[in-house]
């Protein structure tokens, strides 16, 4: 199942939505613990993870809740694959050397640029 994340630059723990977890072994009972949301709202956190991508298992702990969300990436996450910066240049003005190896894309709205003559063809045959 397709997990779609979201990055919290802002949040040194990672959260994965329960309904990831394929397997009880795989889980790290954790007691009394509440993660509090920029909204304010609190979510109980049961229990972490070991997480597996793919083929890949990662020796980075993520916390387990009933969250909206399919997963919250945070600071920890990033820092495994040492991309704790990769936003800077977005952020700030700053040029890292990431910065010349990598640059972020903007995805484009093109509907507009199509020829009046194609536009039912691309309609019909553009998925989103």
């Amino acid at each position: 199942k397709p997990c779609i994340f979201k990055i919290d630059t802002d949040s040194d723990i990672s959260i994965i939505n329960q309904n990831f977890l394929k397997f009880d072994r795989q889980k790290m009972e954790v007691c009394n613990c509440y993660v509090r949301y920029p909204t304010e709202e609190q979510v109980l956190v049961k229990y972490k993870v070991k997480v597996r991508l793919a083929n890949y298992t990662l020796e980075i702990s993520m916390l387990v809740a009933e969250i909206n969300d399919d997963c919250i990436l945070g600071v920890d996450f990033l820092r495994f694959f040492n991309l704790q910066n990769v936003f800077d240049a977005m952020f700030f003005n700053t040029v890292s050397e990431f910065d010349t190896i990598a640059k972020c894309s903007r995805i484009e709205n093109i509907v507009s640029k199509v020829p009046s003559n194609m536009a039912t063809l691309f309609k019909e045959s553009s998925q989103y």
